[in-house]
């Protein structure tokens, strides 16, 4: 499996059943100007703002990339949850951590202001995606203290070959309080450290 499924796997855990339809595929030849870009992220109607955060996953346009990341303070929680995983797959479909720096500085801004854990297991799920090492001490930071973050810590240090996890991921892994499903998922991580050391 490969570390990006993997991550979906992750995410799909961390979401509701309902969040998780809104992920299935759309229609992507919609395209918007971004005069229809601007006006929708702006819209008093939250499910448009909804709408768009989800839909400029599939734009290739840099103007999506930054109202995305104005998106992330959007007061409804769908839309900051749209736009945390469409940026996470701008991330992975870009591939180039450099060209996501603000995106990955605004993600790691927000995980600093809330507590609302499906929020937070996503934008562990998006920081593994953009693969931007600047990530890598908050990311250990909640594989560490947040048992409740675990598992998609672990999944996104995986992705970021974020080495100084490996001490962590092992006192986990022999740790049988831990549940089964965690444990499973930092041996994975400490597998993808090895392959990548050599």
């Amino acid at each position: 499996m490969s570390q990006q499924s993997r991550l979906f796997a992750i995410l799909a855990l961390a979401i509701s059943p309902a969040e998780s339809m809104m992920m299935n595929s759309i229609d992507n030849s919609e395209t918007y100007t971004i005069a229809e870009m601007q006006a929708l992220a702006h819209h008093p109607v939250v499910e448009q703002r909804q709408t768009i955060a989800y839909d400029l996953r599939f734009s290739t346009n840099p103007n999506a990339l930054l109202l995305l990341v104005e998106l992330l303070n959007d007061a409804d929680h769908q839309v900051q949850l749209n736009a945390i995983r469409s940026l996470g797959l701008w991330g992975a479909r870009l591939n180039s951590p450099s060209n996501m720096q603000p995106a990955t500085q605004a993600l790691l801004a927000l995980a600093q202001t809330i507590n609302d854990q499906r929020l937070l297991d996503c934008i562990l799920c998006s920081l593994g995606e953009i693969g931007d090492p600047i990530a890598i001490d908050w990311c250990l930071s909640q594989l560490i203290e947040q048992p409740r973050s675990r598992l998609c810590a672990a999944a996104a240090l995986g992705a970021l070959k974020a080495e100084p996890a490996r001490p962590w991921l092992l006192q986990i892994v022999t740790d049988q309080r831990e549940s089964s499903l965690v444990r499973v998922t930092c041996i994975e991580t400490l597998s993808q450290l090895a392959e990548d050391c050599q």
